[in-house]
């Protein structure tokens, strides 16, 4: 109930561009327990636990992975845009700003290699 209350009243969480994903929402919460974030790409992307995150756009578009898929009678991959739950995109934007604000992983030399 308190969650749904907070969206209530943050309309700007109310409209998001990608599908959500209960399999990227539970890993990514799953991550974020065990790792920081790691600011790549000009700080338009993080990884957390290996996996590059888009992180800008917030909240309508950010903490959003892209996943692939096979199409078995081509061989050739289709990839899908998920993003997890609003309140994880809350949580994880938190833990975000949270670790800019003590320095970590925020050196401008990062790649995404």
């Amino acid at each position: 109930m308190k969650n749904f209350l907070w969206l209530l009243f943050h309309p700007s969480y109310w409209m998001m561009n990608c599908d959500y994903s209960k399999e990227w929402d539970e890993w990514l919460n799953a991550a974020m327990k065990k790792e920081k974030f790691r600011i790549i790409d000009s700080g338009c992307h993080a990884r957390i636990c290996g996996a590059p995150i888009w992180i800008k756009n917030h909240p309508y578009d950010s903490f959003t992975a892209f996943i692939k898929t096979t199409q078995l009678w081509d061989n050739r991959f289709t990839v899908t845009e998920v993003r997890p739950s609003r309140i994880t995109i809350r949580n994880a934007m938190r833990k975000l700003e949270e670790e800019k604000k003590n320095n970590y992983g925020c050196d401008s030399g990062i790649n995404s290699n």
